[in-house]
C-alpha cells in the first residue's frame, strides 16, 4: 500500500515517503500503519527490491478475476497497444544501460522501453501489461501480454484490436487460440499492395479472418482509442512518461504497480457505480496479501 501510495502522490524517495506518512494521518490509515508502528526508509528499500514481478503479476490477476465476476468486463472487448517510457538517465553520459534505441509512429527517436498494456474497450481497464527495452520488436513483448490473457477471464470477448506493430502470423495464431478476431491493422511495408482490402483472398490475413472478420474489422477497429487513452491516463495520471527507476526488472515493478493502482481506482468506481458504495479497506488490503 505504501508503494501505491508513493506513485499515487508522486513521492520519489523513501525519506520523503517516512516523513509524509508521520505527518499525514490519512496516509496511515490508507497503508493500515499504526502511529507508533511506521517502518523506516530501510525496510521500505528492502522490501521493494524484495517483491517479484511474479508477486505483482498474481496481484493483478486476482483483482483482474474479481472484477470479471463482479461483471465489470462483460460488455468488454480487448485493446492492446504499446506507449514509451523515456530513460530515466541523469544526462548523456550516464543513461539507463538497459534501455533500448527505438521509434515511436511518427519516427522519431527515443532511449527507453516500451510498455504494452490491453485494456478492455468498454470499461478502459487493465487488463495485462508487459515492458520491453525498446529495441526489441513490440511482436515479441505482445506474445508474452498472450500469455497473460490466458490465464484471465475473458467474458464475453470477442475481438482484439491492435495496431500494425502486431501484424504477424504469430499474433493471428495467437488470437485464434484465445478465440478472439484478430482486429489488427495492416502492415503494408513489406507488400506491394498498400491497402488491406486490395489484398488477395488468398492471403493469409483475408484466410484468417474470413468474410465475417473483415466486417467485424471494419466495422469495431475504432475501438482501439480505449487503449490509448489509457496509455494517456499512464503518461499524465501515473507518472509513466518517465519513470524514476532505472533498469528493466525496476521499470517493469513500477509499471506493474500503477497497473494495480489502476484497478483499484476500477475497483472503487465499479463499487461507487453499481451498488452506490466504495470498496471497503479491508477489502482492499485483503487482495493485496
Amino acid at each position: 500500500m505504501a508503494l501505491l501510495l508513493k506513485i499515487r502522490e508522486h513521492i520519489q524517495y523513501d525519506t520523503a515517503l517516512v516523513r509524509k506518512l508521520e505527518e499525514n494521518v490519512t496516509y496511515r490509515q490508507f497503508c493500515g500503519f499504526r502511529n507508533d508502528h511506521i517502518p523506516s526508509h530501510d525496510t521500505f528499500s528492502r522490501f521493494n527490491r524484495k517483491i517479484s514481478q511474479k508477486r505483482l503479476q498474481t496481484i493483478i490477476r486476482k483483482i483482474d478475476d474479481y472484477l470479471a465476476k463482479e461483471g465489470a468486463f462483460l460488455k468488454d472487448e480487448l485493446s492492446l497497444d504499446a506507449t514509451d517510457i523515456l530513460s530515466n538517465g541523469r544526462n548523456k553520459h550516464n543513461s539507463d544501460s538497459e534501455a533500448g534505441f527505438g521509434y515511436k509512429s511518427d519516427k522519431e527517436r527515443f532511449h527507453g522501453y516500451w510498455v504494452q498494456f490491453v485494456t478492455g474497450s468498454d470499461s478502459e481497464m487493465v487488463r495485462a501489461a508487459r515492458v520491453s527495452p525498446a529495441n526489441i520488436h513490440q511482436s515479441m513483448t505482445a506474445q508474452r501480454l498472450f500469455d497473460d490473457l490466458e490465464s484471465r477471464n475473458l467474458c464475453n470477448a470477442t475481438l482484439l484490436t491492435s495496431d500494425s506493430a502486431c501484424d504477424d502470423k504469430k499474433s493471428y495464431h495467437r488470437c485464434i487460440q484465445l478465440q478472439l478476431v484478430p482486429l489488427i491493422d495492416y502492415n503494408p511495408k513489406k507488400s506491394k499492395i498498400k491497402q488491406f482490402l486490395n489484398l488477395p483472398q488468398r492471403n493469409w490475413r483475408k484466410r484468417c479472418l474470413g468474410t465475417e472478420g473483415i466486417r467485424l474489422r471494419q466495422k469495431y477497429y475504432y475501438q482501439r482509442m480505449s487503449v490509448e487513452r489509457y496509455n494517456s491516463s499512464f503518461k499524465e495520471i501515473l507518472q509513466g512518461r518517465t519513470v524514476p527507476v532505472r533498469g528493466v526488472k525496476k521499470v517493469t515493478k513500477y509499471v506493474l504497480l500503477t497497473c494495480i493502482l489502476s484497478q483499484l481506482y476500477g475497483v472503487w468506481n465499479w463499487h461507487h457505480q453499481v451498488y452506490s458504495r466504495p470498496f471497503v479497506q479491508t477489502n482492499l488490503l485483503s487482495y493485496l496479501n
